[in-house]
């Protein structure tokens, strides 16, 4: 599902808002802190439950006001509406409550590239995983089962270890059949996502001898039964599983250092800019159409990178909403919508 109509109340600093979109490249101009953003975050909200800048989502409603509201028609005219008030989220489509969230995350296949983005590579594992589970969720309908059912025993082999810790072979046996399936599936995914990543970077920079893998989270040699047997003690001692898909990591090399540490903060914008757009290259590939939210275009990428992001988001069957302090984007596309938000007001802006 695409947005063909969002309406936005009591969200950030916009009191009231209605835009009509295009399915291609919409396009929202208006000076720092007009609420540019707050428009993509509403979007993020609608799609995820969640928004990309912050996890509080209480914060989000406009101060003095109880609750937030996004209303949304889908190109097949679905109904969708979310409202959060100080206490939870209600969510319907069509008139039905959505009570899970995975369902709704389903619904808007969405993607996000910010200014913060290369803090893909910067930070942790944990955000690369939830990157990589991203993608095998919307390519892979199984894996959100299998992956599931790998938490399950996780959570089952963590209270055992704690409790009960003569029972723990028993249950490490769920743990390796789900574990060995999960991984499985990402190691599928990867080598399906590295070469469109791989030919999207080309686009904006060659960088010799990067490139993307993927580390289990256990000693392959040793196999993941062996290793957890042989890390039962030490797990015991701190309660959790130390090895396993939930240690796993997305890797970016050059050579055999990693990325992070030879890439200046230029660099890892491309990067992680093109391993978002290969993501949403392979979603097309699979007859999926996902929304793509670029803010604040300028401050990422010079001219030339930022015709060149536009040029592959072109040929991907996606909707694109992309936020710019003016209408420069505008003249890479001759068909963008365009929009302008001063002091939370929109308003469309006639080319």
């Amino acid at each position: 599902m695409y947005l063909k109509k969002i309406q936005i109340r009591d969200f950030r600093n916009i009191r009231s808002a209605e835009l009509e979109l295009a399915d291609t490249f919409n396009i929202i101009t208006g000076d720092n802190g007009a609420g540019k953003t707050s428009l993509l975050e509403a979007v993020s909200f609608l799609a995820r439950g969640k928004s990309f800048k912050t996890s509080s989502s209480t914060s989000l409603i406009h101060s003095g006001k109880s609750d937030f509201l996004i209303l949304a028609i889908g190109n097949r005219n679905e109904k969708l509406g979310l409202r959060r008030t100080m206490s939870d989220t209600q969510v319907r489509l069509n008139g039905q409550a959505v009570n899970r969230l995975s369902d709704l995350v389903r619904l808007i296949p969405l993607l996000v590239i910010t200014p913060n983005s290369h803090e893909l590579i910067e930070r942790g594992p944990d955000q690369r995983r939830q990157f990589l589970d991203w993608g095998l969720f919307h390519v892979e309908q199984s894996y959100a089962k299998e992956m599931q059912l790998y938490r399950k025993a996780l959570r089952q082999r963590n209270a055992v270890i704690r409790s009960d810790f003569d029972s723990v072979v028993y249950w490490e046996n769920g743990l390796v059949t789900h574990g060995e399936r999960v991984d499985r599936y990402r190691q599928a995914f990867i080598q399906q996502l590295e070469p469109l990543f791989q030919d999207t970077l080309r686009h904006f920079e060659g960088i010799a001898d990067l490139t993307l893998g993927y580390e289990p989270g256990w000693n392959r040699e040793k196999g993941f039964l062996e290793h957890l047997a042989s890390r039962r003690e030490s797990d015991r001692k701190s309660g959790s599983t130390s090895v396993g898909p939930h240690r796993a990591d997305l890797v970016l090399k050059i050579g055999k250092t990693a990325a992070r540490e030879r890439l200046s903060r230029g660099q890892q914008k491309l990067v992680v800019i093109s391993l978002i757009v290969a993501q949403a290259r392979l979603l097309g590939g699979e007859g999926s159409m996902p929304t793509i939210l670029v803010d604040d275009l300028p401050a990422e990428l010079d001219q030339d990178h930022q015709k060149t992001l536009v040029d592959l988001l072109a040929n991907i069957p996606s909707q694109k909403i992309i936020t710019s302090i003016d209408t420069g984007p505008s003249r890479f596309l001759s068909d963008a919508r365009m929009f302008h938000v001063e002091h939370g007001q929109v308003s469309p802006i006639r080319k």
